[in-house]
C-alpha cells in the first residue's frame, strides 16, 4: 500500500513539474488550450482561466475513496519532454479539459435560468418543508463524480437543493448563491467577500463536499 502511494506521489508530483514548466516557460499547450477554448467553443478568457484551474487542480486532488483523476492516466510520466511534445499527456488533458469546456457551457445555459434571483425567492415555494425532511430520491448520486449542486440544477429540483443548502453554514451558503446563483466568477467572489482568490476555491469545494455527505447519507 505504501508503495503504491509512493508511485502515486511521484507521479502527481511530475504531473505538476510538467505543467508548471509549460506556463513559467513557453506556455504552448496553455496558448494551445485557450486558443481552441475560445475558438471553437466560445468559452471567454476569463471562464478558460477557470477551466483550467479547475481541471488541473481535480486531477491532483484526492476523491472518493482517496483516487485521484491523475490515476486514469494510464501511461508513465517522464520529466524530460515538454508538456506540449508529450503526445499522451498533451492529449489526455487536452481532453479533459475541453470535457470542462463543454459542461461549462451547459451550465451556463442551466445558470441563466436563476442568475440574478436571490436564493431565498428562488425557493420560497419550498418554505414549508422541514430542515430534516428526506432527501433520500439522491441516493443515486452516491459514490459519483457528479457534483451534487450541479445534479439537482439539472434536475431543476430545487426542493432538495433547498434542503441540503440550508443545513451548511452561512459563509458556504454564500458563496454557493454567488458562485452558482449570482453567476460570479472567483474572483468577483474573493473582491465581493473581501478574501483571497485561493479561499473561494476551497471554500466552494468544501461546500460542495458537505452537500455530497448529506445527500449521500440521507
Amino acid at each position: 500500500m505504501s508503495q503504491l502511494s509512493d508511485e502515486r506521489d511521484e507521479r502527481r508530483e511530475r504531473f505538476i513539474g510538467k505543467v508548471s514548466s509549460d506556463l513559467n516557460g513557453s506556455r504552448l499547450f496553455y496558448k494551445k488550450f485557450m486558443g481552441v477554448a475560445r475558438v471553437t467553443y466560445g468559452v471567454g478568457v476569463l471562464d478558460a482561466e477557470d477551466v483550467w484551474q479547475d481541471v488541473v487542480s481535480h486531477i491532483i486532488c484526492k476523491g472518493p475513496g482517496g483516487t485521484i483523476k491523475l490515476d486514469t492516466y494510464n501511461y508513465s510520466i517522464d520529466e524530460t519532454t515538454p508538456l506540449y511534445e508529450d503526445k499522451n499527456l498533451s492529449r489526455w488533458l487536452m481532453s479533459c479539459l475541453l470535457n470542462r469546456c463543454v459542461d461549462h457551457l451547459r451550465k451556463n445555459l442551466r445558470r441563466e435560468k436563476i442568475v440574478g434571483r436571490n436564493i431565498d425567492d428562488l425557493f420560497q415555494d419550498y418554505d414549508s418543508y422541514s430542515d430534516h425532511a428526506s432527501i433520500s430520491p439522491l441516493r443515486n448520486i452516491a459514490g459519483k463524480e457528479e457534483d451534487p449542486l450541479e445534479y439537482l440544477l439539472h434536475m431543476e429540483d430545487y426542493k432538495h437543493l433547498h434542503e441540503g443548502i440550508k443545513r451548511l453554514k452561512p459563509r458556504q451558503q454564500a458563496l454557493l448563491e454567488r458562485f452558482y446563483f449570482k453567476g460570479m466568477r472567483y474572483q468577483e467572489i474573493a473582491d465581493d467577500l473581501d478574501i483571497p482568490l485561493g479561499t473561494v476555491k476551497s471554500k466552494l469545494h468544501g461546500a460542495v463536499k458537505k452537500l455530497r455527505e448529506i445527500f449521500c447519507a440521507a
